[in-house]
């Protein structure tokens, strides 16, 4: 049905719903995940899924 917006948000590993996905980016925004932990996490989620 096009047009019409889900509830959900699918990805190939999970669904989440729109209440999780606005509160993961209100962290993205709020810098919550602007530490050298979080770019390492994010670097090697990158490299092990073949992505670069």
């Amino acid at each position: 049905m096009e047009g019409r917006s889900s509830s959900l948000v699918t990805t190939t590993r999970t669904s989440m719903n729109r209440h999780q996905v606005d509160a993961i980016r209100r962290r993205i925004c709020d810098g919550d995940y602007d530490t050298p932990q979080a770019v390492d996490a994010v670097a090697r989620r990158i490299l092990e899924s073949g992505d670069l």
